[in-house]
């Protein structure tokens, strides 16, 4: 490896780790984020494509987008993402066993509710 890509590789590493310990305050990008792992995860799981969940990447990132608006709803979430909350979740959805009703209804209910991701406080002094 030369040590351009070296450097190059070490900013990208800096960049990511930056961004999972910045405060994410907008409920839009907590929710695209949240829609491209979970498409992710139906890709995975053999989810995407004719006659499966979802019949395209697109078809899956609309609808999984319109779960998220509907689960983390603006009105209540914007400014007001926790970070570290909304980390959990995402590593989370990738965890989910595919074939596990109990697993799957764990992380929508329980490690992605909006009671937890949206918790962050959106003034300074933790005030709307």
């Amino acid at each position: 490896m030369s040590n351009t890509h070296r450097i190059i590789t070490g900013f990208g590493l800096i960049a990511l780790l930056a961004g999972a310990c910045s405060s994410t305050s907008s409920q839009a990008d907590a929710r695209d984020r949240a829609t491209t792992q979970s498409c992710s995860w139906y890709q995975m799981c053999g989810q995407i494509g004719a006659g499966k969940t979802y019949d395209t990447l697109d078809s899956c990132t609309i609808q999984v987008r319109a779960k998220w608006d509907n689960a983390w709803p603006s009105a209540s979430c914007d400014g007001k993402i926790n970070e570290s909350q909304l980390q959990i979740c995402l590593a989370a959805i990738y965890a989910t066993d595919c074939t596990s009703l109990l697993d799957i209804a764990s992380t929508l209910a329980v490690k992605c509710a909006e009671a937890k991701v949206c918790s962050g406080a959106s003034g300074p002094d933790g005030g709307p």
